[in-house]
């Protein structure tokens, strides 16, 4: 019992509240209850010999929490590294004078031509690091098989790249530069050398992702998939519906419950009010944490290659280059917001800047409120760009 006790008051120290100055500023993570935390003691015994706080040990459970899918286990350590993060971006302003805070916290956030002590890069910055990894790639593939336009991509090319991935999905390790089209002819330089490139920054991708976000769990798709709010909005449900219907692969949208045309219909309308709305693919919020929003099983599963390609000619936001495109700035911003703020950032970011608004105190001037509510503008134009109004899926 004694090492039970041990341990737990180890964990529930990653949880207390840190308080500085007469107010004080409340850092509080209430994930798991007292009961709960010493059932997963009880539960796991080999935890009781080390100290689950330290990075190494971390990473140790993590993997096993991963393997043995324990959310309880998963939310207490995404909650204890959440901890970590905000405890890193508080630290970097504790040697700066409260003159000098709320221009360093925007400074955090975007590019203001200011640096401070231990600021470190701006989130803006960082958020451009990660996407400039995967889309100086594309634009070297982009620029060598396809003459360096985005916008325009041949609808020849752009079937073949969808058969090329069609053939991935049955066997994902297959060589593209050894594929042949469904005749037996051979594919275009062009469309391998877009496929394969897409498919490196996808994985790339991939891997940033799941390195920042425990549990994701959401349906995995190899090619993005945009869908059109004007476009869509202006064939009406019906017409939108007849057309995707038979192009879906049902039991993997909607799960097998879903077996009536009745129910099917149903879940395409709500489908279909939510793209339109712009509410599909749910915001981060101050209720909705990125985990979680990371974790919903929102992607549209089509039948077949053929289908994703035909529904994205009809009512996709752009060509799959396009929508890579913005696949990977997508997911940049969320993983810059993960690294940043954890895996609620919105909690996160408010967490530090109540502690900048503390510790400049009664020398505030409106010079600093306005430094700090720019900073709460760009926050949230950053956050913006990680919900992704356009609706974003998997295809198939």
């Amino acid at each position: 019992m004694a090492k039970v006790d041990e341990c737990f008051n180890k964990i529930k120290e990653a949880f207390t509240e840190e308080k500085t100055g007469k107010d004080g500023v409340k850092i509080k993570i209430d994930v798991l209850s007292e009961n709960r935390i010493r059932k997963f003691l009880k539960d796991n015994e080999w935890i009781l010999e080390i100290d689950p706080t330290t990075p190494e040990n971390v990473e140790r459970i993590t993997g096993i929490f991963k393997e043995r899918k324990d959310k309880d286990a998963a939310r207490l350590i995404r909650a204890i590294q959440d901890k970590k993060i905000i405890m890193d971006r508080l630290s970097r302003f504790k040697d700066i004078k409260p003159t000098q805070m709320a221009a360093a916290f925007r400074s955090s956030i975007a590019n203001i031509g200011k640096k401070f002590k231990n600021s470190g890069v701006s989130l803006e910055n960082r958020i451009l690091q990660i996407k400039g990894k995967w889309t100086s790639q594309l634009f070297k593939a982009v620029d060598e098989f396809n003459g360096g336009s985005f916008s325009k991509l041949d609808e020849a090319v752009e079937r073949e790249i969808y058969e090329i991935f069609g053939e991935l999905k049955k066997d994902p390790k297959k060589s593209i530069d050894s594929m042949k089209k469904q005749n037996g002819e051979a594919f275009s330089t062009s469309s391998k050398g877009l496929a394969e490139n897409i498919r490196n920054v996808l994985e790339q991708e991939r891997v940033a992702i799941a390195g920042v976000e425990i549990d994701r769990g959401f349906i995995e798709a190899y090619i993005p998939q945009t869908h059109s709010q004007r476009r869509i909005s202006k064939a009406k449900f019906d017409t939108w519906k007849a057309f995707i219907k038979d192009r879906l692969d049902t039991s993997r949208t909607f799960g097998p419950t879903l077996v009536t045309d009745a129910q099917i219909d149903n879940g395409l309308s709500e489908i279909y009010e939510g793209i339109i709305s712009g509410t599909y693919n749910p915001k981060l919020t101050r209720n909705i944490d990125i985990d979680e929003v990371a974790s919903r099983k929102r992607a549209i599963i089509f039948k077949d290659m053929q289908s994703a390609f035909e529904y994205n000619q009809k009512f996709g936001n752009g060509n799959i280059l396009q929508n890579t495109a913005s696949k990977l700035d997508l997911s940049a911003r969320r993983i810059g917001l993960v690294e940043r703020f954890g895996t609620d950032p919105v909690a996160g970011f408010k967490i530090v800047e109540d502690y900048i608004k503390m510790k400049i105190g009664k020398e505030m001037s409106n010079a600093d409120l306005i430094e700090i509510k720019k900073a709460g503008r760009e926050f949230e134009y950053i956050l913006n760009g990680a919900n992704y109004a356009k609706s974003m899926t998997g295809s198939f």
